[in-house]
């Protein structure tokens, strides 16, 4: 994903913001720091679930701060930085959850034998 934001092929380059690489190194900060949390909590069943959902909700008021505070500043193309951002939110959200649901999927094979 870092390729084609750095050197994008053709006509992507016009729907890429300029801002676009370092949103990219945002939301994997983001991802690093819920992904620690969560991994740290997987093996309580208890506080697991109340994790997973304040990663979410961090991220999605992460995603919101960005967005508001791009809107403050008046960042240049603000609606190619909108779809940027809230793009790669939905990509990383989407492999987060695939990757979750089939960590739990092995927890509870583990926890019925």
């Amino acid at each position: 994903m870092a390729l084609l934001i750095t050197n994008p092929p053709g006509n992507l380059q016009e729907y890429l913001h300029p801002y676009a690489l370092a949103l990219l190194i945002i939301i994997a900060f983001q991802n690093l720091i819920t992904t620690s949390l969560i991994d740290s909590k997987i093996h309580e069943i208890q506080t697991f679930p109340i994790f997973v959902i304040a990663s979410f909700v961090f991220r999605l008021i992460m995603v919101f701060v960005l967005l508001t505070l791009a809107w403050v500043f008046e960042v240049s193309d603000y609606n190619s930085f909108a779809i940027n951002l809230l793009t790669l939110y939905l990509i990383y959200l989407t492999f987060e959850l695939i990757i979750l649901l089939s960590s739990l999927r092995q927890n509870s094979k583990r926890t019925q034998s």
